[in-house]
């Protein structure tokens, strides 16, 4: 016969039973704080922030599935969550019930084990007290289970209305970021084709611009951005976009807790790219720039500074110069730093437009690059795709899934990609030129690569192509293009000049200035003839903006608007 069970024994398992219940207790109030504080399906920020967009936005049936998928995967983590608390309620009880079981058994062996009392006259009999003590348990457990009872029994909330409002944003007046809308493709317009500012011929108007700086302007309503900047000052200019009147000129100025602010030695920069190369980025309600200090920093239209958050000072030989992109609210940077792709300094992060807050990070195993984020349609549907070395990668760019990589690049990246249809290309010098098809993913380097080019290779100035044909230059002044579907070379020219303005297709010429501030325009097919010329008489290393049949370029000293007066 087995030896019966001690009293010890007994004391054991009550114990266990009780820590169990204590854990699935502290389990069922964790869940239940996760709900109310990290995943609220009421007041989620994420499906506030599409609600809000929808109704900004009623057309964008992308932006409505976002947001039915973001409130499914709520709805979904809301009510797995209940669940196991209904669960954990079952077990609470059993775990409860066990310990008193087991405290009752081991009280019941304590009695048979003491002798007996004797039965004396006015000696009252102890009686036990482990009923009691099952009662209070009893009443503390029923509690709980009412209470997890209640909470996984919720009555389901009601889906999240999607309102609709006036109508989408529109891009044929705006020319939000670098390159447009990235592609460097023109909204209709009827464009000057020929000016003399040194004449006035064909100048709307020009206005001085003191402070340094490399970015482009930028275009949304009757405002127009620029940035520039200098070791003692780093500002965001808005100028009138009917008459160029400066409006007004903000200072950015660097988080004192941040180690760019304690720096005690000047931040060393290399003179092509200097403290405001790169571009900033509009979406009609606020502006956001960035500078080689790592400031990345957004604007009201007023001028009101809304936020500046420091990404730490970059390691990178050239001096930051990558411009920024925008999706959906929020603003997105290519962070690439060091010569080494294994020092892991490489990032790509995305911030709520509103508040600052980073959405997400994504390290990147890439070395520094130059080059600019692109939130590019590919086969209809957004791909933010980025180029450095060796990596041309994919990502969705409201979550920051990669999508699929290619490895086709070398060296100091600085050219961006372009797209047509479901085909991304891509171009550095002293590498290649790609042509991918953008439909995979994982690594796609031996599957999805199209054809590739040696000849002419794109150093500063990022390409154009417009599906038929693709076309590059360089700043010793070379030209070449070639077919966008086979990746045979059609034709190659040489400039006086070189070029750091990138291209511009418009009414179906392209322009092109080169750094002296000369600009041809000509038609982009199989053969190279120029039709037009115009000149600044200054400087331009800034890429051009389109809209409304006017062309605004930012020469060495002056913001220029060109165009016809009507």
């Amino acid at each position: 016969m087995s030896a019966p069970i001690g009293k010890g024994a007994w004391l054991a398992m009550s114990l266990a039973c009780a820590g169990l219940a204590l854990v699935v207790l502290v389990l069922i109030g964790l869940s239940w704080w996760q709900d109310r504080m990290l995943f609220p399906l009421e007041n989620s920020p994420i499906l506030v922030e599409l609600a809000r967009q929808v109704r900004a936005s009623p057309g964008d049936e992308g932006l409505k599935e976002e947001l039915r998928r973001e409130d499914r995967r709520l709805r979904a983590l809301y009510f797995r969550h209940h669940r196991r608390r209904e669960l954990g309620g079952w077990l609470l009880f059993l775990f409860a019930g066990g310990a008193l079981w087991c405290t009752g058994r081991r009280r019941a062996l304590v009695r048979e084990e003491r002798p007996p009392m004797p039965d004396l006259p006015g000696v009252l009999r102890p009686r036990p007290r482990w009923p009691e003590l099952a009662g209070l348990v009893g009443l503390a457990v029923a509690a709980g289970g009412l209470f997890v009872a209640g909470a996984a029994r919720a009555r389901p909330l009601p889906a999240l209305p999607v309102a609709k409002q006036e109508k989408p944003p529109d891009y044929r007046h705006n020319w939000p970021g670098f390159r447009g809308l990235g592609n460097g493709h023109a909204p209709p317009g009827d464009y000057p084709r020929a000016w003399d500012a040194a004449k006035g011929e064909g100048v709307l108007w020009k206005t001085p611009v003191t402070i340094p700086g490399h970015s482009s302007p930028v275009i949304w309503g009757d405002r127009i951005y620029l940035t520039g900047g200098e070791e003692r000052r780093r500002v965001v200019l808005c100028f009138d976009r009917t008459d160029g009147r400066r409006l007004w000129t903000r200072l950015v100025r660097t988080p004192p807790e941040s180690d760019a602010a304690k720096r005690k030695e000047p931040l060393q920069v290399y003179p092509d790219t200097g403290y405001a190369a790169s571009t900033p980025v509009t979406d009609g309600e606020r502006v956001y720039a960035i500078f080689a200090t790592g400031d990345l920093a957004a604007l009201s239209r007023e001028g009101e500074v809304l936020w500046v958050r420091n990404l730490g000072i970059p390691a990178s030989a050239y001096s930051f110069s990558s411009s920024l992109a925008c999706h959906r609210g929020r603003v997105l940077v290519q962070y690439d730093q060091g010569g080494d792709p294994d020092l892991g300094l490489s990032r790509l992060l995305a911030f709520a437009g509103g508040s600052g807050e980073k959405a997400w990070e994504k390290k990147r195993p890439v070395g520094g690059s130059w080059s600019s984020p692109q939130v590019l349609p590919v086969a209809g549907k957004p791909q933010l795709v980025t180029t450095a070395n060796p990596w041309v990668i994919a990502y969705d760019p409201w979550s920051g899934e990669e999508l699929w990589r290619c490895n086709a690049l070398y060296g100091d990246v600085a050219p961006s990609p372009v797209s047509a249809g479901e085909v991304v290309f891509v171009t550095n010098d002293m590498a290649q030129v790609a042509a991918i098809k953008a439909t995979g993913r994982g690594d796609v380097t031996g599957t999805h690569i199209l054809w590739t080019a040696l000849d002419g290779c794109a150093d500063t100035a990022s390409p154009l192509t417009d599906g038929e044909f693709f076309f590059q230059v360089r700043q010793d002044g070379q030209m070449t293009c070639y077919a966008a579907a086979t990746g045979k070379l059609l034709w190659e020219e040489f400039a006086d000049y070189g070029f750091k303005a990138s291209p511009v297709l418009a009414g179906g010429r392209v322009y092109l200035t080169d750094q002296v501030g000369e600009t041809v325009t000509f038609v982009l097919g199989p053969g190279y003839e120029v039709l037009s010329r115009g000149s600044l008489g200054e400087a331009v290393s800034a890429s051009p903006a389109f809209g409304d049949g006017r062309i605004y370029f930012r020469g060495a000293k002056h913001l220029f608007c060109l165009g016809s007066g009507k």
